[in-house]
């Protein structure tokens, strides 16, 4: 069963960078460059919020239905893994 809440690093600033944003780790030095979304979702990570939150608040600002911002918040949570964003 897929985790409800996955868990950000520790520390994680999401900064705006104009049209992207920049994830950075101030632990490690690390950084990634993502987009709004991408921001939305990790954001509402850090806050603690659970996927079935983030995915009703993505079919709300993103006008999607559930099937497809279901689909959208579990590829980029993937995403997020594979980064190393989450842990």
């Amino acid at each position: 069963m897929e985790e409800l809440y996955p868990k950000p690093k520790e520390n994680l600033f999401v900064i705006n960078a104009e049209e992207n944003y920049i994830v950075f780790d101030p632990d490690e030095g690390d950084k990634w460059e993502i987009n709004e979304t991408g921001a939305f979702i990790l954001r509402n990570l850090i806050e603690g919020a659970s996927l079935e939150v983030i995915r009703e608040k993505i079919t709300e600002k993103y006008d999607l239905d559930q099937g497809k911002a279901e689909e959208a918040l579990h590829n980029y949570i993937a995403d997020l893994r594979e980064e190393g964003i989450i842990v």
